[in-house]
């Protein structure tokens, strides 16, 4: 997933485990591509309209809204959705 416009807090967190943890260029994209995929999930069961992939709107009153049970959600969606579409295109 490319994001147009992504969101600040996450761009703060990226870089700081760019420059203080380290970590590689390909971890930061993963990151990036992962977090975003997940806003982009929330925002969905949450009827957040999205236009051209922008996060902007993605605060930290947002990211503290997110419950344990919304991950459990994403984390089954991954599991079997993603999995069976999977399964469909091979």
């Amino acid at each position: 997933m490319q994001s147009n416009k992504t969101c600040p807090i996450l761009e703060q967190y990226l870089n700081y485990l760019t420059i203080i943890k380290g970590r590689s260029n390909n971890t930061i994209l993963e990151y990036r591509i992962d977090i975003l995929y997940f806003f982009k999930f929330i925002s969905e069961i949450r009827r957040i309209p999205q236009v051209n992939f922008d996060f902007s709107y993605i605060d930290i009153n947002f990211i503290k809204s997110i419950s344990i049970n919304d991950m459990y959600f994403f984390i089954s969606y991954c599991q079997t959705d993603l999995s069976s579409s999977a399964r469909n295109q091979g």
